[in-house]
């Protein structure tokens, strides 16, 4: 009913809630992914979006099709690029490009005709909130019991911080790296910063998560101990 309406952005948000899990938990097999959430609802979406009404369907605007067709360069590119990739390797250097250049891309055409941001801003300030603290529920499980939890085909296994005398797990959550982990805390606090100033008022629920999912978006970027991280935010505030 959504779907045909022409309004994604239930699922959308849906899907932002447990995107961070597509890999680890809502994938199959999960040894080499083949389903995916991201795959499924990303491609359903875009498939869908010519059955909308005229007036659900936002228009197009040139610099982005420019931008559009450019990005669609540089897949066309890296796809190119695979030739010289070992035959053994062919299947999944193509599941990392479709993953990495096509989805987004697809994802940004279904978000920008069909996702209505100002209507939605409560909405996802909420999911950002409930996302943060999820994550950092998942770093701060992984540091205290020493093991990676929601380990990914090709992760490099755990990582620490410290010396011979006391060393402290580097989370890396759902993702295969420490350094996904902290980024997406970075993005979710910017994201968190722009709802807090684009919403006029803030409902009660949002007042209530607002400071939590700071705190908890915060907690991500730097419970992973990249300097990187730190240097950012001393650069930024």
């Amino acid at each position: 009913a959504c779907t045909m309406s022409g309004r994604y952005e239930p699922i959308l948000l849906i899907w932002a809630l447990l995107a961070p899990l597509s890999y680890s938990v809502f994938a199959y097999p999960l040894a080499r992914p083949v389903i995916t959430l991201h795959r499924v609802v990303i491609l359903s979406l875009f498939i869908l979006i010519p059955l909308f009404p005229a007036a659900a369907r936002g228009r197009v605007d040139s610099k982005l099709a420019w931008f559009a067709a450019s990005w669609g360069l540089f897949v066309f590119g890296a796809v190119l690029s695979l030739i010289n990739a070992p035959r053994n390797l062919w299947l999944s250097a193509l599941r990392v490009t479709f993953d990495a250049f096509v989805l987004p891309l697809l994802l940004a055409c279904v978000v920008y005709r069909s996702f209505r941001v100002r209507q939605h801003l409560s909405w996802l300030h909420t999911v950002v909130c409930v996302l943060s603290i999820y994550l950092l529920a998942i770093g701060a499980l992984e540091m205290i019991m020493g093991q990676d939890l929601l380990p990914q085909p090709g992760s490099s296994g755990l990582w620490y911080a410290g010396g011979s005398l006391v060393q402290v797990v580097r989370p890396d959550g759902p993702y295969p790296n420490t350094g996904t982990f902290s980024t997406v805390g970075m993005i979710n606090l910017f994201l968190l910063l722009f709802c807090r100033k684009a919403m006029a008022r803030m409902p009660l629920w949002n007042r209530l998560l607002h400071m939590p999912g700071v705190v908890a978006s915060v907690a991500v970027s730097l419970m992973t101990f990249t300097r990187g991280v730190v240097v950012a935010f001393l650069v930024i505030f």
